[in-house]
């Protein structure tokens, strides 16, 4: 981004242009930024032009037509004319190059304006008189030359050697084809050709070498007469617009180059996939497709800085390209992503091998500031044509197989398989029916009930989400980390709080106040900034005191994120019971276990499966067992399948007990009638 990347050469460009440049949302054609020149030229200060739009440096009645244009260009550079207000109210003629430019995530323009006062001066004194033109052609940098066809006769204007790098005291003017540039000689020859042949006249643009071999760009407009049917005379003139196509080039480069490492873009680089492919079909050779996504990179921004999460990411295009050694191309499609193109390869093992040296390249330490960080990448390969032969194909094929090799843990390459592709497809289908069943309320919510180890009454209720689409039952494990991966947990998880809450207020309504019911959340929504206000909306709309509802977080959500620590503070402030879930599982630190105002803890099934076998199951239940008594905390057992088991927890000292062996999952109509049966149900 312009603004907040430094240090950046573009910018730097941006900044120091001579011309004025801006860049303005296209949406609302406001000011994003601004240089110095056009500052100056406007008389606006920096500030005064971030409060206002490209409306407000147009004159009144020409503001429809910017928003006409700003709507008919949209991905589309652009030249136009038009008239722009300065700060006094004077009004003058520019022209405006404007490109699309992503501007952080918002849709944006850049634009170079170019006073079009004295082009526009030439133009007149062109039509008016001729006295007038040799001023206006070294205004303009605008030379005209006439060629008497039957004498050989030839006249340059003293700016066009200029524009040819001849010195007039020692040469006489020639033929211009001497300086066509070779690779645009041959389109020159035919235009001209043309005009010649059909009695008209021809306009071009192309390039020139001047004297010295350097390269110009020039505009070139001329004119046959004719006597008798013959051409007599040609006459014409030629613009300079070399510095013109460098602005519009620096504009390009803009638009086509990612800002903060100078790497193709994703528009660039899918441009340069669809011309390696052309390549590699013309050829019969293998392409390789690479997808790098750096692991973990998130906890660097956050944790650290965005500014050395911005210097490691140009460090890593620069370490990437060093390997590559001319082998490939790199982009940077966005965020933490690189993409690679490998033409010519020999085989699949090559791909990888070298995949495997980025791995490496990538893994040396980082040094920033006085913090020296080691970051690793996930790598995915597809091979045209056998894994794909468009664009699309290969691009999904890569991916699909980077996140194989993340799902491995990271610092992995893997190579696409149709297999990949089809799970991929398979989630995409899961995904989609999950936020249809969120939109048409299609998940179920069913009680477990939590009984008292001791006499059996029901202590409280766990609230677990069900899922059945098209009468096949989607298990948990399938869809809740579907749910984490999306986003779509933290609507699935106020969907299930709120249901919860209205069963708690009906059990409460028929005398069961002593019953607590309690929600699993998820990490991803204790992270919420507003969750606790979630949990208090809750309350409020089912008109239940906190203390009935219990909220099971897992011990690595506590500790994982500020907004957890406030939400901590908050939940405790509000009332409710709150329980760490799958104890045992995650950081279990005894330090932070007394800090934190829980009212329970849960031992994980996985230690309540083979407790009666296990021998380290038992030593690291007594334990928790132990901890949780003299901090005066509630130990429940989720997992109880047999009496056995139930037995030897209680035997232990667990408080409380959770299982098939007590009940399955009830339905909500179904529990005042469970809890109104004996308690040795």
């Amino acid at each position: 981004m312009l603004a907040r990347r430094k240090p950046d050469v573009y910018r730097e460009l941006f900044l120091r242009n001579p011309q004025p440049m801006w860049v303005f949302e296209t949406a609302t054609l406001r000011f994003l930024d601004v240089n110095d020149a056009a500052c100056a030229s406007y008389g606006y200060s920096r500030a005064d032009f971030l409060r206002m739009t490209v409306d407000d440096i147009r004159p009144e009645a020409d503001r429809e037509r910017v928003v006409e244009l700003a709507a008919n260009h949209g991905d589309e550079s652009s030249t136009t004319l038009g008239r722009h207000r300065r700060s006094d109210g004077s009004i003058f003629y520019v022209d405006v190059m404007s490109s699309p430019f992503e501007f952080g995530k918002i849709p944006a323009r850049i634009v170079l304006a170019i006073d079009a006062t004295s082009r526009l001066a030439v133009s007149r004194a062109l039509s008016e008189s001729r006295a007038a033109l040799t001023e206006a052609q070294e205004l303009a940098h605008l030379g005209s030359f006439e060629t008497d066809i039957e004498s050989g006769e030839m006249r340059w204007s003293a700016e066009l050697f200029r524009i040819f790098g001849v010195d007039p005291a020692r040469e006489r003017p020639m033929l211009l084809y001497e300086f066509d540039h070779p690779d645009d000689s041959e389109a020159v020859r035919r235009e001209v050709d043309r005009a010649r042949s059909e009695g008209g006249s021809f306009t071009l643009e192309h390039r020139i070498l001047t004297r010295d071999g350097r390269e110009r760009h020039v505009f070139e407009r001329g004119r046959y007469s004719y006597e008798n049917g013959k051409p007599k005379r040609i006459v014409g003139a030629i613009l300079d617009i070399t510095d013109r196509k460098l602005a519009e080039e620096r504009l390009r480069r803009l638009a086509e180059h990612d800002s903060l490492t100078g790497l193709p873009n994703r528009a660039l680089i899918r441009a340069h996939l669809s011309a390696a492919i052309d390549r590699a079909e013309r050829d019969g050779t293998l392409l390789g497709v690479l997808f790098v996504d750096l692991d973990r990179f998130k906890s660097i921004n956050d944790t650290i800085a965005h500014a050395a999460g911005d210097q490691l990411l140009a460090e890593i295009s620069l370490r990437l390209t060093t390997t590559l050694e001319g082998r490939g191309d790199v982009g940077r499609p966005g965020g933490d992503e690189f993409m690679i193109l490998l033409e010519g390869l020999l085989d699949e093992t090559a791909a990888v091998a070298i995949a495997y040296e980025m791995l490496a390249a990538i893994a040396e330490p980082f040094v920033y500031e006085d913090s020296s960080l080691v970051v690793t990448a996930s790598i995915g390969i597809a091979l045209f044509p056998r894994d794909g032969t468009t664009s699309d194909e290969l691009l999904r094929g890569a991916d699909s197989a980077m996140y194989a090799a993340k799902g491995r843990g990271g610092n992995s390459v893997d190579v696409f398989r149709p297999s990949l592709h089809l799970a991929a497809v398979a989630e995409l289908e899961l995904e989609r029916a999950l936020r249809g069943a969120l939109e048409r309320n299609d998940i179920t919510v069913v009680y477990q009930p939590i009984v008292d180890a001791q006499t059996g009454r029901v202590a409280a209720f766990e609230a677990l989400a069900r899922w059945t689409e098209n009468g096949r039952v989607i298990e948990p494990n399938d869809f809740i980390p579907l749910a984490e991966a999306t986003g779509l947990i933290v609507r699935l998880g106020t969907y299930v709080l709120h249901a919860a809450c209205a069963e708690a207020r009906k059990l409460r309504d028929a005398g069961f106040v002593d019953v607590v019911m309690c929600v699993n959340i998820s990490a991803r929504q204790f992270k919420e900034f507003d969750f606790a206000w979630r949990v208090h909306s809750a309350l409020q709309a089912a008109e239940l005191p906190p203390s009935a509802l219990g909220l099971e977080i897992t011990e690595s959500a506590y500790i994982s994120a500020d907004s957890g620590v406030r939400n901590v503070e908050a939940l405790e402030e509000l009332g409710v019971h709150l329980s760490i879930d799958d104890f045992g599982t995650g950081y279990s630190s005894l330090g932070y276990l007394k800090r934190l105002p829980v009212d329970s803890i849960k031992i994980d099934r996985s230690f309540v499966s083979d407790v009666l076998t296990d021998g380290a199951d038992q030593a690291i239940i007594r334990a928790i067992i132990a901890v949780a008594k003299s901090l005066g905390l509630i130990v429940i057992a989720e997992g109880v399948e047999t009496s056995d088991q139930a037995d030897y927890l209680r035997m232990l000292g667990c408080t409380q007990l959770q299982g098939y062996f007590f009940a399955r999952a009830l339905d909500g109509d179904e529990l005042i009638d469970f809890l109104r049966q004996p308690s040795s149900r």
